[in-house]
Order: C-alpha cells, then sequence, then structure tokens
C-alpha cells in the first residue's frame, strides 16, 4: 500500500503535509550512509547539543529503515525532485537550441538522437505527474487541492483563487483542450494516438504556473531551499569532446539564462505580474569584518 497521511485541518499540520509530499524520499543507501555518519559523530567529543542533533537524527533513521514501506518502496517520489527534472531537462533542451553550433552532434550521432528523445519523454512524463487529477496520486495539483484552505489565509488570496481555478478537477486549463503540452503528453508520450511534433514553448507556458504553484506552498510551508539545481559545470560535464570551450561557456551560459527565468517565474504574481522580494530559494552570503585594535 502506497505510505499517505491523513488530510490535514490545521494550518501547521498542512505545513507538515505539504513538506512530506514535497521532500524527496532519501534511497536506503543515502539513509544507511546518514546512520553511519551519525553513529560516528557520536563517538567523538562533540558538544552536548550537536551530539543531542545526530542523536535524534540516528533515531529517526534506524527507524526509517526498519519501516517495511519504506524497505518496499512505498513511499511517493516526492513533488520537488520531480519539478526540478521537468526544470533541469528543459533548461538543457534550452540550451542546445539557443546556441548555433557546427557540426551539431545531435544531427551526427545515435546517442545524441536516443538522448533528445529520452529527455523530450523524461520532461512530459514529468509533467503529467505533477498535474494527475487521480486521487491517489502524489500530485502537485493533488497537494493544492488538499491545502489551498488554508494557503489562503496567508497568500494572497486573488492569486489563490486563480491558482485554484486553474487546477480545478473540472478547468480546461490542464486537461487536452486547455494545454497542448499536456496533449502532446497524452497523445504521444503516454499513448499512441498522434505523431506531431512538441513545441516546448507550451511546455513553458505551463511550467511557469506550476513553479509559481510549487513556490508558494514552499514559501509558506518551509525554509528556501539551497542549491536545488545541478552547475552548469557538472550539467554539461563529459562533452568536452563533442564541443570546444567557447560553445560549452555559451551554452552554460544559455542553461543559467532558462534557470535564472524560472526563478522569476517562482517570484513573479500570477496576478499582478510583479515580482517579489522573496524567493523559494536562498542563497550564502559571506561577510567579512576586520576588527580594529
Amino acid at each position: 500500500m502506497d505510505k499517505t497521511k491523513s488530510l490535514p485541518t490545521t494550518s501547521e499540520e498542512a505545513k507538515e503535509y505539504a513538506c512530506f509530499y514535497t521532500t524527496r524520499i532519501k534511497t536506503i543507501d543515502e539513509t544507511t550512509r546518514e546512520k553511519q555518519e551519525s553513529e560516528a559523530f557520536l563517538k567523538t567529543n562533540m558538544p552536548d547539543d550537536i551530539q543531542d542533533f545526530h542523536r535524534k537524527q540516528l533515531d529517526g533513521l534506524n527507524k526509517l529503515l526498519l519501516d517495511d514501506d519504506y524497505l518496499n518502496g512505498n513511499y511517493h517520489q516526492g513533488i520537488d525532485p520531480i519539478l526540478f527534472e521537468l526544470i533541469e531537462w528543459r533548461a538543457m533542451f534550452y540550451a542546445f537550441q539557443s546556441v548555433t553550433i557546427d557540426p551539431q552532434p545531435f544531427d551526427q550521432h545515435a546517442f545524441f538522437q536516443q538522448w533528445k528523445v529520452g529527455g523530450a519523454y523524461a520532461m512530459y512524463s514529468s509533467l503529467g505527474k505533477l498535474l494527475s487529477r487521480n486521487r491517489q496520486d502524489k500530485s502537485l495539483r493533488k497537494l493544492w487541492w488538499d491545502i489551498m484552505d488554508f494557503v489562503q489565509d496567508t497568500e494572497d488570496l486573488e492569486e489563490v483563487k486563480y491558482i485554484s481555478e486553474q487546477l480545478d478537477e473540472n478547468s480546461e486549463r490542464f486537461s487536452n483542450k486547455g494545454s497542448k503540452a499536456l496533449f502532446f503528453r497524452n497523445k504521444v508520450v503516454a499513448h499512441n494516438e498522434k505523431s506531431i511534433d512538441a513545441d516546448l514553448k507550451h511546455l513553458d507556458e505551463d511550467i511557469r504556473i506550476l513553479a509559481r504553484v510549487w513556490s508558494i506552498i514552499t514559501m509558506w510551508s518551509a525554509f528556501p531551499m539551497m542549491f536545488p539545481f545541478r552547475e552548469n559545470s557538472q550539467a554539461f560535464s563529459a562533452l568536452e569532446s563533442f564541443y570546444s570551450p567557447e560553445d560549452l561557456t555559451r551554452l552554460k551560459s544559455k542553461r543559467q539564462e532558462y534557470l535564472d527565468l524560472v526563478t522569476s517565474w517562482c517570484k513573479t504574481n500570477l496576478i499582478t505580474n510583479q515580482e517579489e522580494k522573496r524567493s523559494p530559494f536562498g542563497s550564502l552570503s559571506v561577510s567579512i569584518s576586520v576588527a580594529s585594535k
């Protein structure tokens, strides 16, 4: 049976509920490694507060590793990694589409051609997961349905109403009729009904709204996320033999351009179209002060 939580009845429960369904579930190997690290910390002479932290963490990790639902894969994937992978793939496509390269490996090598097809399928599969109407799915759409009454207590009421209308079960916005991206997913990716080409600009139209929905939920329920996306150097690693240093620099720049665009979407009110100062993403800042004698 899928691991689920009861519907929230208070704002605090709703925030915990949102965190449960958005957070990525660690793999068994990751949990085991964290357990070993906490056990090692407890053998050191660390301060009591740090010891207490790792003792509590170790207790939780041990319980998780004894949870049959966890061990049997009955937990959901988490909404965060599904959305981030969609954005990561789209950012890569955006980069390759924005930079003219001659000769183009995508025209010459079957591996690159298969990568392109696989990436497209991954993007549209993620879109379907995020927008699923199925009440059993842990989709972003269902999460919004479950917590929107609590979110509207502190967020912009008009924007919350607008999002609720867009994500409503009977709304045409995210349907075959209202979303060309979802139409492509349903007719080409999920079923063998059409042989049409995808227009990624239509996908961006949906990502813009989904990114803002996710952003509102995250800013309302949790702390800002640090480093949600891969570094540009990591994203294009191992491609040095196919692209020149100049081409890779341009590709990295265009990928970052798309990630910056998504960050702006996350911060932009869907009603006023004004960008807010607050963000679902955190950043590190270092300040140096010099004490005078």
